[in-house]
């Protein structure tokens, strides 16, 4: 249902344009996956949505593939295509490529969001294209099938959890990733959660931070460059100083060898990408002998002191954009707003500035 309602619209957009859309059999994936829904959506969205921009005579391809827990999407297109030397900058910030002048103007954040998205995910992306020829993204990331249609996101949309007094402010975890915006993920939760954080991308410079620094838990990725989390686990279980502190390793690809050698290496524990905050806790609870307080989180709507003139065309318009993470056809429309109700366009360019482009569809929602 998921991927039959996304082919619905991009199929009926191409055919407004004379494009044809394809589209493979996608019969076999599985009827329900664990995955982060909203994510994923936004993602699919930014990346036909430039196919269809860039693409003005020819065919736009979508194909969705599924094996052994890893969920493959591919946007293919005929379009304009990129210069090699572009391609590099392709996912970094708007304000690092602008200077191109022959870059595919309009894609403004929306790639640069959609990596970290899919970072977020556990999940990684890559882009292949050539000038004149057209362009292929490929999307690939961990979702194990499920039993029901019940999609588990990273953060619980029900609890927040928050240590008790008692251990409030005085545990340190240790957080263990090559990649930065894994690691702002996990200390934003774990830190939410009452704890001290410390940060190290490697195993090399993990174990070299435990020698001057003691922590309570350590949190570490597997697949990192110079020293793995395996044989940085190994090596701190060696230790006699470190070997009584406990080691989670998390991955994005969860086989059972790779949670068997997890343990064989020394592990008190595993935890998939992308990390459930109620399955961390409960791992934290039994491993740290803590205990968390569960709260129902209150929610904020914002609101203006007066009732927003943006038309509800205008709204649709913007509610599509921020779905496919398009900065610059919002900032377009929030143009012609600027003088008759400045309120709400101070609060959609906030969230734009933020990335939080959910925030924007429930405030026009």
């Amino acid at each position: 249902e998921f991927i039959k309602n996304i082919v619905l619209i991009f199929a009926n957009r191409a055919r407004a344009k004379n494009l044809v859309f394809f589209v493979n059999d996608y019969s076999k994936l599985p009827l329900f996956i664990e995955a982060d829904e909203q994510r994923l959506r936004q993602v699919l969205f930014n990346l036909l949505g430039n196919a269809l921009k860039f693409t003005h005579q020819g065919a736009i391809e979508l194909r969705c593939n599924y094996q052994k827990s890893q969920l493959v999407f591919e946007v293919i297109d005929t379009g304009i295509g990129i210069k090699k030397r572009d391609l590099k900058l392709i996912f970094k910030a708007f304000e690092q490529i602008k200077s191109s002048s022959d870059f595919r103007q309009g894609t403004g954040l929306g790639l640069t969001i959609s990596q970290k998205l899919v970072t977020l995910m556990g999940g990684k992306m890559s882009v292949e294209s050539e000038l004149g020829e057209g362009t292929h993204f490929r999307l690939q990331l961990y979702a194990a099938a499920a039993k029901n249609g019940t999609n588990i996101l990273i953060n619980s949309e029900n609890e927040n959890y928050v240590l008790c007094d008692e251990f409030n402010g005085k545990l340190k975890i240790l957080i263990v990733d090559d990649i930065r915006e894994n690691r702002s993920l996990l200390v934003q939760i774990v830190e939410t959660f009452g704890f001290i954080t410390l940060e190290a991308d490697n195993g090399e410079s993990a174990l070299a931070l435990l020698q001057e620094q003691s922590v309570d838990l350590i949190l570490m990725d597997i697949q990192m460059p110079k020293m793995n989390g395996y044989e940085a686990t190994r090596k701190i279980k060696a230790d006699a100083a470190l070997r009584a502190t406990p080691v989670v390793l998390v991955s994005a690809h969860v086989f059972e060898d790779e949670r068997a050698k997890a343990l064989e290496c020394g592990a008190e524990s595993f935890i998939e990408k992308p990390v459930k905050e109620d399955l961390l806790v409960k791992e934290l609870e039994t491993l740290l002998e803590v205990k968390f307080i569960s709260q129902k989180p209150t929610v904020e709507i914002e609101t203006t002191d007066k009732e927003s003139v943006i038309s509800q065309e205008d709204r649709e318009k913007i509610i599509v954009a921020a779905n496919a993470l398009d900065a610059n056809t919002i900032e377009e429309i929030l143009n012609n707003y600027r003088k008759s109700d400045p309120q709400s366009v101070k609060i959609i360019l906030d969230h734009i500035n933020s990335f939080q482009f959910t925030k924007i569809i429930d405030f026009l929602s």
